[in-house]
């Protein structure tokens, strides 16, 4: 039996004490309560840590085989392609326009399977990759995603209108340039054709927060179909309207939410659509790569 005892003065009209009180209480099912309640804790915290590790296992398995596949199937995707280039510069004169035309039909859906392969691929490696976080100078890499993006920007004749002093943030270089480059070639791309794509990037400083925004003029995208946005292979638009593979904004936010940020969408003025990007601001201390 465990017993609790407690002895407490007994003092007179004075303050003095004069004598003593002794309790003493029977605490054995109080005790065996709590020790009860220790070891379900403990069987509980080892069956969540079980069932993580074999999340993540099954996790890991899963975007391996992902890779592994997909990485396997642009070999013979590529032949197909290739040959059918080579039916139609060294046999074109044996083919008549039907003919032509399937041999067209096959290369433009090599081509694009050979795109969404490549999207699934980069997807799957921003679950592989070592992730390291560190100060990031914005206005630089905007820099760099509009010069790679050249090509795009001068065939849409597109304006791209950057602010200027861009705030730091802390991020992945690699990270954060596939999301943003792929916001900014969605604003030039989902634009009609009749209308001049201009795309802004701005940010605002919320506290610890770095919001980035990603606006355009384009076709803009109804509130009810925001949250279908992000997920890996919808499509809000016929393919023979824009082009794409549904996986450009799942590309997003698997990223950013890599680095521990937030990604969305919402309202703005006029045509067009606004993409924000929350990361953590980056203070002096932390150190570039």
């Amino acid at each position: 039996m465990d017993v609790s005892l407690t002895i407490s003065p007994v003092r007179d009209r004075e303050g003095r004490i004069v004598a003593a009180s002794k309790t003493a209480r029977d605490v054995t099912d109080r005790k065996r309560v709590r020790e009860e309640i220790l070891r379900l804790n403990a069987e509980l915290e080892k069956r969540v840590h079980e069932r993580t590790a074999r999340l993540q296992a099954a996790v890991a398995e899963l975007e391996s085989f992902t890779y592994t596949v997909a990485h396997d199937l642009r070999a013979p995707l590529r032949g197909i392609h290739q040959f059918c280039d080579l039916l139609l510069e060294e046999k074109a004169a044996g083919l008549d326009e039907e003919a032509r035309g399937w041999l067209l039909h096959v290369i433009d859906g090599a081509r694009r399977m050979d795109g969404l392969i490549e999207g699934l691929l980069a997807y799957s490696r921003i679950g592989r990759q070592d992730l390291s976080l560190y100060a990031l100078d914005l206005s630089g890499l905007v820099a760099e995603i509009l010069a790679h993006l050249k090509g795009e920007i001068a065939q849409r004749k597109a304006t791209v209108e950057v602010s200027p002093d861009l705030p730091r943030v802390l991020g992945n270089r690699l990270l954060l340039t596939q999301a943003l480059t792929n916001l900014v070639s969605n604003a030039i791309k989902f634009v009609p054709p009749e209308r001049t794509p201009v795309v802004g990037v701005s940010a605002t400083v919320r506290g610890e927060t770095v919001r980035i925004f990603v606006e355009d003029n384009g076709i803009g995208i109804e509130p009810r179909h925001h949250d279908r946005l992000f997920r890996i292979f919808e499509r809000l638009h016929p393919r023979d309207q824009f082009a794409g593979n549904g996986i450009g904004l799942a590309i997003v936010k698997k990223a950013v939410e890599q680095m521990g940020g937030a990604v969305g969408v919402n309202a703005k003025e006029g045509p067009g659509t606004r993409f924000y990007i929350d990361l953590p601001a980056a203070g002096r201390a932390d150190a570039p790569p």
